[in-house]
């Protein structure tokens, strides 16, 4: 998002400005990986047959990792760039109470682009109810496992895509972002089940294929070639900017093709860090270096803080007057804001979470004819390894 919102200032010229003022990408990215690492827990005590994540220690961890540096920025960013509703009755309720994508004319207010956070909380709230609801659903075997995650999930992909095409023709124009309307039914959950929906599937997919007791060819392949997966994101990103020129379609099919190839640059790029061996790679050394560790710990902070700090520079003419400056000087300081905000609040709510427990003692919870473990899984493991395993 921080690169989005450069190019926005920047307001780049030439061939390559159709594709850097479109880094639409950011936000399926964005949810997908979120997607991804909070279902997965759930997937795998469904497939395992355990007992899945408790659901109190969920919300809880989640309320203290994103709420109380929210807080902290919010009144801060409002009153430094002169959002005084933020401070009303109504205000109050809509914007700490992350309610913002409902109303048309608060979606843009406070810290703008939080409302990505309310997307995302109205998520939390979804995905203990929906594995709740899949583990309701009985299965037998791998491929029945993976028909009742993956048609469902492919239905609420559907029913995304039908969203947004019925909410695209409601509302007024967006000045000067494209085609995309200023109607809360855009910027609702509804509007990227689409992202979230893949993030879940890659979730599925990671837990059955973790099972097996040596790679898939394609998991080989991935592994031994990432930029494989690198270079048709790449593809998919210049067909969704300069190539197809869906990024400033006027019409509903190119903003639903718009969309949809945003959400498979996020999966292409996601494909070497998810499949492959964990164990080894040049891949994980760059993933888990010190610099990135330290830039994803302090990612939220930075979030919440880049954009103010960018307007404040605009303003001071950064943008007009030195470009390059503007660009590092925004990432320097919100880095820097980010850090704060980490060190000083986030990590002690952080530290709180952990304390809870991640899972809960269910003598309710659904057990396969082949004991602890689903056919499919205990089939993957070496003989006499299922019937081992502890119970409860």
């Amino acid at each position: 998002m921080f690169g989005a919102h450069v190019v926005l200032y920047l307001i780049p010229v030439g061939y390559i400005g159709p594709l850097l003022t479109r880094l639409d990408p950011g936000i399926a990215i964005f949810l997908l990986l979120s997607a991804f690492l909070l279902y997965r827990p759930f997937v795998q005590a469904r497939y395992d047959g355990s007992p899945p994540p408790a659901v109190f220690p969920f919300a809880a961890r989640r309320i203290l990792r994103i709420v109380p540096v929210y807080w902290l920025a919010l009144p801060i960013v409002a009153l430094w760039l002169g959002e005084h509703d933020v401070f009303t009755l109504h205000g109050i309720v809509t914007y700490f109470g992350f309610a913002q994508i409902y109303d048309a004319h608060t979606i843009g207010g406070g810290i703008g682009q939080a409302w990505t956070i309310c997307v995302e909380m109205t998520f939390y709230a979804l995905l203990p109810v929906w594995a709740w609801g899949l583990r309701r659903i009985p299965f037998r075997s791998r491929r029945g496992f993976l028909a009742s995650e993956l048609g469902v999930l492919a239905g609420i992909f559907l029913f995304s895509v039908v969203w947004k095409s019925l909410a695209f023709q409601t509302g007024p124009p967006r000045p000067g972002l494209g085609p995309a309307k200023v109607t809360p039914e855009l910027f609702t959950l509804p509007a990227f089940l689409d992202s979230l929906a893949f993030g879940m599937a890659l979730a599925v997919l990671s837990v059955v294929l973790s099972a097996r007791s040596a790679p898939s060819r394609p998991e080989r392949l991935i592994d031994r070639v990432p930029w494989l997966a690198w270079a048709a994101a790449a593809l998919l990103w210049w067909l969704s900017g300069i190539g197809g020129g869906t990024a400033h379609a006027g019409s509903t099919a190119g903003y639903i093709a718009h969309q949809e190839l945003n959400v498979l640059v996020a999966v292409a790029l996601f494909l070497p860090a998810i499949f492959g061996d964990h164990r080894r790679g040049w891949l994980r050394r760059l993933l888990a270096s010190r610099v990135l560790v330290w830039l994803a710990t302090i990612s939220y902070g930075f979030y919440l803080w880049h954009l103010a700090v960018m307007h404040q520079l605009a303003k001071a003419g950064w943008v007009t007057d030195a470009p390059v400056a503007f660009t590092i000087a925004s990432f320097v300081l919100s880095a820097a804001l980010g850090a704060a905000s980490y060190y000083l609040v986030g990590r002690y709510f952080i530290a709180l979470g952990r304390r809870l427990p991640r899972g809960r003692r269910d003598g309710g919870a659904r057990r396969s004819p082949a004991g602890e473990l689903p056919p499919a899984r205990a089939a993957a493991l070496p003989e006499g390894a299922a019937a081992s395993r502890p119970r409860g």
